[in-house]
């Protein structure tokens, strides 16, 4: 082929993008090779001759996803779309896409869930499928006698129900006073068994939030606000599993770590798939360094949050 011309970029472009011959087709009509056919439909592109346009909704919310995988190198990115929506009608499409979701993930594996009102309101949307042989194991203890439904415990209970699978439960509260009473209480054999049967899950749904009076943690009374302004001092990013973390990922050396009944960050590292559900524009900056550090390698989130982490 001489010297590529204009004229030649677009009879190869309609060639292969309307017609629908293969670049080896093109290559055998011009007597070249297949390979010079790709690098002149890349050199169409470059050149503005040829232009692709996805006509779908979907097209800007799945770049979105690609986005946040390719930077973030997560396992699964799942954005939402909240144009013109309410924050309660958000709440309930985030629930509704999730439930879908991660029932196409959790199928045949073993669990471990946290605490919180997304998942909450995601398991309420979970469909029923029969995954019999999978195990439902909460990742942390009880929050208190009040908002039960939200508790890890219930909600190994609901998910197993909607699964057909075998729940678990933590017979312990979340805190404790201190860490001797901890560890008297977790050297009990039925909730050691727990916690040791949390390491062998495949999947963690997993709560997140920020030091911020809209957390759930404040606003059901599970930090004080004294607490709360200590937190922000010791400049607190956010909390996963109930466990408050730095800007690097890392736990805080504070009472309220030590005396948490349940998974730690270091060891939920350690299970495969990481994924929480971002419904609130407030969590991004917590979001944030937990993909940054690897918290977190699976998320479902509203695209006002994936436009801020991108």
């Amino acid at each position: 082929m001489n010297p590529v011309e204009e004229r030649d970029l677009v009879e190869i472009s309609l060639m292969y993008y309307q017609e629908g011959l293969t670049q080896a087709e093109i290559a055998r009509k011009f007597n070249v090779s297949r390979s010079l056919i790709s690098k002149l439909l890349i050199e169409a592109k470059e050149r503005g001759i040829v232009e692709i346009f996805i006509k779908s909704e979907l097209a800007y919310t799945i770049n979105l996803e690609r986005k946040l995988i390719n930077k973030y190198h997560l396992e699964f990115a799942y954005v939402v779309d909240t144009f013109d929506l309410s924050d309660e009608e958000i709440e309930k499409r985030v629930a509704q896409r999730s439930a879908i979701e991660l029932s196409k993930k959790l199928y045949g594996k073993n669990i471990g869930i946290s605490w919180g009102n997304t998942l909450k309101r995601m398991v309420d949307y979970f469909p029923f499928i029969n995954s019999k042989e999978s195990t439902i194991v909460p990742l942390i203890g009880g929050m208190s006698a009040d908002n039960v439904d939200l508790h890890s415990n219930q909600l190994s209970y609901k998910l197993a129900q909607k699964m057909r699978a075998t729940p678990t439960y933590l017979y312990a509260p979340a805190l404790m006073e201190n860490e001797t009473i901890k560890q008297q209480l977790i050297s009990n054999p039925v909730v050691k068994n727990i916690i040791n049967s949390m390491s062998s899950v495949d999947v963690a749904l997993l709560g997140i939030s920020t030091v911020d009076s809209r957390s759930t943690m404040r606003r059901i009374g599970y930090i004080s606000k004294n607490e709360h302004e200590i937190m922000k001092e010791l400049n607190v990013v956010g909390d996963i599993n109930s466990r408050f973390f730095d800007i690097n990922g890392k736990e805080i050396n504070h009472a309220h770590n030590n005396n948490v009944i349940g998974m730690n960050l270091t060891k939920l590292k350690n299970i495969p798939l990481r994924v929480t559900i971002v419904d609130k524009p407030f969590k991004t900056e917590a979001v944030r360094t937990a993909l940054e550090t690897k918290l977190l390698n699976g998320i479902i989130l509203i695209d006002k949050v994936a436009e801020e982490l991108i």
